[in-house]
């Protein structure tokens, strides 16, 4: 199942993270990102920050696999991975600043893995976002 969310996050980057998990102030700020194939990828043990291409809105497609995807077709300027431990069984989206998330879906598993693919189309921002047990 694919759930689609639109916004425009803060400092131009998303937020992929455990919900239910409270701040851990001794981690490392998101905003100091490494930069790999393009994008900013800024990885924490229970968040992962992704940097939009723009400082705009963004059109998120997210999806849960039982197992790895494929990588979605086409050509991507972004293509990044991860792994995030979400022990609350909740991996939201949300503003880097604010923290109730925009879009939010229960998983059954402890450890996700993580890949985002993000382009710029003439109708604006695309991340395809997809998530499956580690």
């Amino acid at each position: 199942m694919t759930h689609t969310l639109e916004f425009w996050p803060q400092y131009a980057q998303f937020v992929i993270y455990d919900v239910n998990t409270p701040y851990e102030p001794d981690q490392i700020p998101l905003f100091n990102a490494d930069f790999e194939r393009g994008a900013a990828l800024s990885v924490r043990r229970r968040e992962v920050s992704i940097a939009l291409l723009a400082d705009t809105t963004v059109r998120l497609e997210l999806s849960y696999h039982p197992s790895a995807p494929l990588r979605p077709a086409g050509d991507w300027e972004v293509d990044v991975q991860a792994a995030l431990e979400v022990r609350g069984s909740v991996v939201g989206v949300r503003d880097v600043i604010d923290d109730q998330p925009a879009w939010s879906l229960e998983v059954p598993v402890r450890k996700l893995n993580i890949r985002a693919c993000g382009r710029l189309e003439d109708s604006g921002q695309v991340f395809d976002v997809r998530f499956w047990p580690a």
